[in-house]
C-alpha cells in the first residue's frame, strides 16, 4: 500500500471495488489519505464499507451471493468540489447517461 500510494504522487482516494468510504471523511476531514494508516482508518470507520463487506445481500432475493474477495483500490488524489462529480453508465462500451451526484 505504502509504495502503491508514493507511485500515485503520495495522495490517494482509498476504496473497495465496491465502494468507497465517503461517509468517514470526518475522521481526517478529508478522504485523501498519504499513508497506509490513513487509508486502513477511513475503511475501518465507514459504515458503507462494513456494509458492503458484510451485509451487502443479506435482503436480496436473487440469485447473487457475496463475492469471494473484494479488491483495494487506490485511485490518485484530485481535489474535486462534489458538484462536479459525475456518474456515467456504460454498457457494451458506449455511454448511455450521465448524471450530477
Amino acid at each position: 500500500v505504502r509504495s502503491a500510494i508514493q507511485r500515485l504522487n503520495g495522495k490517494v482516494l482509498p476504496k473497495l471495488n465496491w465502494s468507497a468510504p465517503k461517509d468517514a471523511h470526518w475522521i481526517h476531514g478529508t478522504l485523501k489519505c498519504t499513508s497506509p494508516s490513513d487509508v486502513f482508518t477511513l475503511l475501518k470507520a465507514s459504515d458503507f464499507v462494513s456494509h458492503d463487506l458484510c451485509n451487502a445481500f443479506d435482503h436480496c432475493n436473487c440469485s447473487r451471493k457475496r463475492p469471494e474477495a473484494f479488491t483495494l483500490v487506490l485511485r490518485r488524489w484530485h481535489s474535486l468540489h462534489e458538484s462536479s462529480e459525475f456518474r456515467v453508465f456504460v454498457r457494451d462500451d458506449h455511454l448511455i447517461a450521465i448524471s450530477q451526484r
